[in-house]
């Protein structure tokens, strides 16, 4: 985990420049572009700072007529993953705050998610996710509520 650093959960557009830069630094995803099949339009990106610096991105999306938060995009910034990373917990910070998005929404704490299929093993055994169906996954309240309580609770973090 970070310690030390200043932590801030903030709401953020990526501008073209912005996302060019970000894939120079390694990261997959084109965070200036949003999801493309929204099914309210009404995409959120929100971003973990530490000391200023994006560590890890989400893409969600409230959808109040099914009772759930759709996660269209995680991604965590290439000097957070494997065995020599910078920050440690970064996507449970990530997936811990959706899931509390979650709950204010009305929710019950219900995520859904597509993972890649190389990380469809780690989101079940490391964050409590259960299969839906092909590669889709979801937190349910008990799943969400611990999430929250191991990367959320008691912890230093400023919501934006």
């Amino acid at each position: 985990m970070w310690q030390g650093e200043k932590l801030r959960i903030v709401s953020v557009d990526i501008d073209k420049k912005e996302a060019k830069m970000l894939k120079s630094k390694g990261w997959s995803f084109d965070w200036s572009k949003g999801a493309t099949e929204l099914i309210a339009d009404a995409s959120i990106l929100k971003a973990v700072l530490i000391d200023g610096e994006i560590e890890g991105l989400i893409e969600y999306e409230v959808i109040l007529q099914e009772s759930y938060v759709f996660a269209h995009k995680l991604e965590i910034d290439p000097h957070n993953r494997g065995e020599n990373r910078k920050h440690d917990g970064i996507a449970g910070i990530l997936l811990a705050f959706v899931a509390r998005e979650s709950f204010i929404s009305g929710c019950d704490g219900f995520v859904v998610f597509i993972s890649k299929t190389r990380l469809y093993d780690y989101y079940q055994n490391q964050y409590g996710a259960k299969p839906i169906g092909g590669l889709k996954l979801h937190f349910d309240t008990a799943a969400s509520e611990k999430l929250i309580n191991e990367y959320l609770v008691g912890k230093e973090i400023q919501y934006e």
